[in-house]
């Protein structure tokens, strides 16, 4: 079973990233989908990107958005404060007890609208990083919430990359097994 598992991971990531150039040396950093989420999020000129708030909209379902932030933010040491999913806020912390210097925050509002036959979720997304300075005192704006902001970005980009290609494979083979068998073998073959 765990070898049918494996598998079954491992055809997803090759369908999620086949034919992409990953870190290969190029300025590609990542698969084309990606990029396009990553330039939406932070804007084309992201690596210069000072900001710690960024509006964005992608074409699937509010489930999908809420379970990537989550796991984004998982994936920054965070856990979550607040989870209101019929509200649409997630907020999570690196320091879940206490307000501690150096916290991080990762704050989500997510809203779907669907029309006709699209579904498109709007995300408002917000890092903090609270500090305190013996001269200035608290501060939950500081300037190093860009840098967290940019990786949240980086991550959420490539996780909703990988989790919106797996849903398409599974919704494949839910609806059409044979087309996407032979889809699979033939990508299998070609790599």
């Amino acid at each position: 079973m765990k070898k049918v598992v494996f598998v079954i991971v491992l055809l997803l990531s090759i369908i999620a990233f086949g034919g992409e150039k990953i870190g290969s040396g190029t300025s590609e950093l990542l698969t084309d989908s990606a990029t396009e989420l990553l330039e939406k999020i932070l804007g084309e000129n992201w690596e210069e990107s000072n900001s710690r708030i960024s509006y964005f909209t992608v074409d699937t379902t509010k489930e999908l958005v809420f379970a990537v932030a989550a796991q984004t933010g998982m994936m920054m040491g965070a856990v979550p404060v607040v989870s209101d999913f019929e509200g649409g806020i997630l907020v999570m912390t690196t320091s879940p007890n206490q307000a501690l210097s150096g916290s991080i925050f990762y704050s989500f509002q997510i809203e779907e609208a669907t029309f006709g036959e699209h579904t498109t979720t709007a995300v408002t997304m917000k890092t903090n990083k609270l500090y305190y300075s013996k001269y200035l005192g608290w501060d939950t704006d500081s300037s190093e919430g860009t840098l967290y902001h940019k990786l949240a970005a980086l991550i959420f980009s490539v996780i909703f990359t990988y989790k919106k290609a797996s849903y398409e494979v599974i919704e494949g083979v839910i609806t059409n097994p044979e087309g996407t068998i032979e889809k699979l073998k033939d990508f299998i073959e070609n790599q």
